[in-house]
């Protein structure tokens, strides 16, 4: 007599979901890997165009030593407006180490606008620090690489130049 096969046995049910699931955890995993390269790299895309202008006000002020021409809000010298947490990272991530002459000035949204970049790169509450003289761009929020906090353009680029 022969037998009538014509269902899956439980094994093969069972052998079936589980890979499925692991195809599912893997696709996750994946697609939240991609999404924060993405967001970094739109941090550091935006902070590229800052520094982009900066590079041209400071050529303007270069011709016409009129510190109008600086745009955003004066901070003055060293790092004293942010944490020492901050602070702290900051120097070790950016490219120079002689921060305390080094005059800042904060650019919030309506600074970007003025100066015709976007302004909703920015959230509320949030900042680029600019210096003009070595600039270098310092994003108030940081992100995150590998378990560590990054916050200047140039430490940024340090990192996915080394990945």
């Amino acid at each position: 007599m022969q037998k009538n096969n014509k269902g899956i046995t439980l094994i093969s049910l069972v052998l079936t979901i589980l890979l499925l699931g692991i195809l599912a955890t893997v696709s996750i995993n994946t697609g939240f890997s991609i999404t924060k390269d993405i967001r970094v790299g739109r941090i550091i895309s935006n902070m590229v165009l800052v520094k982009a202008k900066v590079e041209v006000i400071d050529e303007q002020y270069e011709f016409s030593e009129n510190e109008e021409d600086l745009a955003g809000e004066k901070m003055g010298a060293g790092l004293n407006f942010v944490s020492e947490q901050e602070k702290q990272i900051i120097e070790k991530n950016a490219e120079s180490e002689d921060f305390d002459s080094w005059i800042w000035y904060r650019w919030d949204s309506e600074t970007l606008k003025l100066q015709g970049l976007e302004k909703n790169i920015l959230a509320k509450g949030e900042y680029y620090y600019i210096n003009y003289e070595h600039h270098e761009i310092i994003y108030s929020n940081g992100t995150s690489h590998n378990n560590e906090k990054y916050y200047s353009l140039s430490g940024l680029n340090e990192i996915y130049k080394n990945d």
